[in-house]
Parts: structure tokens; sequence; C-alpha cells
């Protein structure tokens, strides 16, 4: 799979040659009304634990600072460009902001 990187956002052609292009940019941007990002570390056994609800991203992933996106009915899992996990929410309430936006070491 080869990766381009352009300025709208992140091409990934697959193995037909057919090009998909990712808005991962314009979605790092302002989240929208009842969406929020928060920041949390990968544990090393690839849990990442947001509002109560723990979710596996990967046992590879840990120790990386993962991005979630928090909206009303679902958690997306992103470290750097990559979307890992989309997930449905049990647990409805505010997630806590555990650190302050861009303050976490990436990897």
């Amino acid at each position: 799979m080869a990766v381009a990187v352009a300025a709208a956002g992140v091409v990934v052609k697959n193995l037909l040659g057919v090009a998909h292009e990712y808005a991962y940019e314009k979605a790092h941007t302002a989240a929208g009304h009842g969406e929020q990002w928060v920041c949390r570390r990968v544990a090393s056994n690839g849990i990442v634990s947001v509002g109560y609800q723990q979710v596996s991203v990967g046992k590879h992933y840990g120790g990386s600072a993962c991005d979630v996106l928090v909206t009303d009915g679902v958690l997306q899992f992103w470290v750097g460009n990559q979307l890992l996990k989309t997930v449905v929410r049990t647990i409805t309430g505010e997630v806590r902001k555990l650190h302050a936006d861009g303050t976490a070491p990436r990897r």
C-alpha cells in the first residue's frame, strides 16, 4: 500500500491503484456541536480508556499518544493520521479532558 501526503489530507492507494482520500486534517480541526477531542495514552496492553469505557486499539500501539474524537454516539481513535477504530459509546455523559491540547508527547 503506497501512501502520499498531500496538502488536503492523506491519499492512500490500494493494491489496485485506486486512490482514496481521507480528510484527516479537516477532521482534526475544530470539532462541531456535541463533539470534542481528547488525548489519551495507549497502555502497554493496547487499551485506551475514555469516559469509563475501555477499548482495545492494538498492543503494538502501546505507549503512543492517541487522539479520540468523542461525539454523542461514537468514539474515534486516531494515532497520528491513522484512524484505528470507531466504536459506539456505551456510557453517556461528559468526558474529562486530561491533557491540554497538544502537550502529550508524540511517538
